[in-house]
């Protein structure tokens, strides 16, 4: 069966891990209200993925959940509610232009970002962060240079050094 849209009516009593991997067909999930954990490998290279309405309630984005879905939308916003991303979680997304991280973050797993690609004709990814828990979350998991901007931390990520008003990051 191929799936292009899954909407969950209820809260089920465990959404199980990679429980859409490798869904090449599915473009839109709505999960439940209610639901506090995406579960790792949740949509894993899910390659027509292009919309996900998360709840107000997930706090924890697992391990890999949404690595390799390579539509992801080019804005990847992890809402203020959320406290933990877990490793991978975004690895391998293409075509992103920025990423926002909300104010609750307190943890980013190691390699959140890897092998994600910029938007094309974009040289380079904008990563935000709104709190300073978040910023000392993204450098800790391995992502330096946070620089601020209108008194908030605000990263630019090229995976190579980069330049910020003078200054290298590496």
């Amino acid at each position: 069966y191929s799936l292009t849209k899954v909407e969950f009516l209820g809260l089920p009593e465990e959404l199980g891990e990679g429980l859409f991997t490798f869904d090449s067909a599915l473009e839109t999930v709505v999960l439940p209200q209610g639901l506090t954990e995406i579960p790792d490998n949740m949509f894993q290279y899910c390659s027509s993925l292009t919309d996900v309405q998360i709840p107000d309630t997930v706090t924890v984005i697992g391990e890999s959940a949404f690595a390799f879905a390579y539509n992801a939308s080019r804005v990847i916003r992890i809402a203020n509610q959320v406290e933990r991303v877990e490793e991978e979680a975004f690895a391998g997304c293409k075509n992103v232009e920025t990423v926002i991280f909300g104010k609750s973050v307190q943890y980013i797993g190691s390699g959140v970002l890897n092998y994600v690609t910029p938007a094309e004709g974009l040289d380079e990814i904008h990563i935000e962060v709104v709190s300073e828990s978040a910023a000392s979350a993204l450098f800790c998991s391995g992502y330096h240079g946070v620089v601020y901007k209108d008194g908030l931390p605000y990263v630019v990520y090229t995976g190579l050094p980069f330049q910020s008003d003078g200054v290298i990051y590496q």
